[in-house]
């Protein structure tokens, strides 16, 4: 079922007709994101829209029961960022996006699974095939992002031999090249680059806490992403490719146009309570899903899945019927019954607040984030 694009209206407008219909925004509505300009008032706007938008849409926005926000960038598209909202009766859901500075487009689908078939129709890969999962499906999340920076790196030892007149079936670089490039693709915020794409593309990401390394470094040796080589001139070892390596990099640097970040919420007494988080690339060979599973100790493991289109429509359906059954669950429990222990960036995890649009930790009282500039609720 294809979405259709309700309407392009002012935000000012959307938030004066949102007030008149549902009343105050809750904490998770994402109207608070549309931010009016100093000494402008919602409720000097007229309640009358100039264009239709149904009360029952402006209740979701207004008052949503959960949120799913989708980031979506990465290869050459920019950042774009799309705020789902439903009710906890599973029923209809809304989208909304900024379209322009004061501008804010809103679509709607009957239901999650019609959501879900609309994005994986627009950006998933299409095929069905098994294609074998050369990330192991739970490992931790420093593991995770150091396998990225080495399909990174094989993208750019390609593309450095391609520029060189150089072969393509021997690509080596020094420890201390790898490490500079690890660090400039992400100092950079440069998201053609896939490390880059998933630390800034997947929302609240900078709540875990990452521990450094060299057995960070490991499973990309053992799952044959990254090799050893002496270098025969000069007896220094230098750093290559595995096959897996190899094979994972030309798929990326071949097939990868864009990826999404996702992270579902719901509101709960004691705050807003953040439900799951990961991160979707689709490439002309498959579709790789991968969530995040909160540690006790704040940090993540990446659970790492390659999926056909079928399947990968079952997963993002998972994500929004997920956000809709802790939206119907009492606060401190989950859908099975068994205490609940909130991801980090949750209020419930602890005193500390974090940035809901980057995931930056904030300064006590903070009304925005000196990261991204975000308003905070």
């Amino acid at each position: 079922m294809d979405a259709a694009t309700m309407t392009t209206i002012a935000r000012g407008e959307l938030v004066s007709l949102a007030q008149a219909k549902a009343g105050v925004p809750n904490a998770l509505s994402p109207l608070h994101l549309f931010a009016l300009p100093s000494g402008t008032s919602p409720a000097a706007a007229p309640a009358k829209s100039s264009v239709p938008v149904p009360a029952d849409l402006l209740v979701r926005l207004s008052r949503p029961d959960w949120t799913v926000t989708i980031r979506m960038g990465g290869g050459d598209w920019p950042i774009q960022e799309l705020v789902l909202c439903g009710q906890s009766d599973g029923g209809a859901v809304t989208g909304i996006r900024p379209s322009g500075t004061m501008d804010a487009s809103l679509f709607g689908w009957a239901s999650p699974e019609a959501f879900s078939a609309w994005w994986c129709g627009q950006f998933a890969h299409r095929g069905e095939e098994d294609v074998p999962n050369p990330i192991p499906p739970s490992c931790s999340l420093e593991a995770f992002l150091m396998m990225l920076q080495a399909v990174d790196a094989y993208r750019r030892a390609l593309m450095l031999a391609t520029l060189a007149h150089r072969p393509s079936t021997d690509l080596r670089m020094t420890a201390a090249d790898f490490n500079a490039a690890c660090r400039s693709s992400i100092a950079a915020r440069d998201i053609r680059w896939l490390a880059a794409a998933f630390m800034l593309l997947v929302p609240g990401l900078g709540a875990y806490k990452l521990a450094g390394g060299a057995e960070s470094l490991k499973p990309a040796y053992d799952r044959d992403f990254l090799a050893t080589f002496a270098d025969g001139e000069k007896g220094a070892q230098q750093l290559g490719f595995g096959q897996v390596g190899q094979m994972v990099g030309l798929e990326f640097a071949r097939g990868w146009q864009m990826a999404a970040g996702y992270e579902s919420r719901t509101a709960a007494p004691e705050g807003i309570r953040a439900v799951a988080r990961g991160f979707v690339a689709p490439t002309a060979l498959t579709n790789h899903f991968v969530r995040l599973e909160p540690l006790a100790d704040g940090r993540a493991n990446a659970n790492h899945q390659t999926m056909g289109f079928t399947e990968m429509n079952a997963a993002l359906t998972g994500v929004l019927r997920e956000a809709v059954q802790a939206a119907r669950m009492p606060a401190g429990a989950h859908a099975t019954g068994t205490a609940n222990a909130s991801l980090p960036g949750s209020p419930a995890a602890g005193g500390d607040r974090f940035c809901h649009q980057c995931g930056t930790k904030l300064d006590a009282g903070a009304s925005f984030c000196l990261q991204c500039g975000t308003r905070q609720e």
